[in-house]
């Protein structure tokens, strides 16, 4: 359900039936991942060493992905509707990665002594997350088309 202002991109897929579209920042950051993954993978096997698929999902989700992959209006929304709010007990997957985008933003605001929106500019703009924020089902589909499993992971 959407809110009043808010609006979400949708196609049509053959059985008549409206999905939403993948925004830029979500292919960009299933591109980014999956090339991190195969560069692993690459790592391993010119080394002659073998990765199983467990090990390899979780040194591809442990790795620093090169931004957040979020718009600034999506990210401002979140974090100041965070920044009133008490902590979770326990954060989801996606609420620990806007925790830790906030948690930048007010860093970034102590240190340099700028105002929200430009520490929040700062950080989509110069920080980096600490780790890819994919569930793990979500980052072992965006592999399965791109690894062969049997014996040994390979690539496709």
């Amino acid at each position: 359900m959407l809110a009043k202002n808010q609006f979400a991109l949708y196609i049509c897929n053959a059985n008549q039936r409206f999905i939403p579209m993948k925004t830029n920042h979500t292919l960009r950051r299933n591109e980014a991942f999956v090339a991190c993954a195969l560069r692993i993978l690459s790592v391993y096997n010119s080394c002659g060493r073998h990765i199983d698929r467990e090990k390899l999902l979780r040194e591809a989700l442990a790795s620093q992905p090169p931004s957040y992959f979020v718009d600034f209006d999506r990210a401002s929304g979140v974090l100041r509707t965070l920044m009133g709010r008490p902590v979770p007990a326990k954060p989801s997957m996606r609420q620990r990665m806007w925790l830790e985008m906030l948690e930048q933003v007010r860093n970034v605001m102590a240190t340099r002594n700028l105002p929200f929106h430009k520490s929040l500019a700062f950080v989509l703009n110069y920080r980096r997350p600490s780790r890819y924020w994919l569930a793990r089902a979500t980052a072992e589909r965006l592999l399965r088309g791109h690894i062969a499993t049997g014996q040994h992971l390979v690539r496709c």
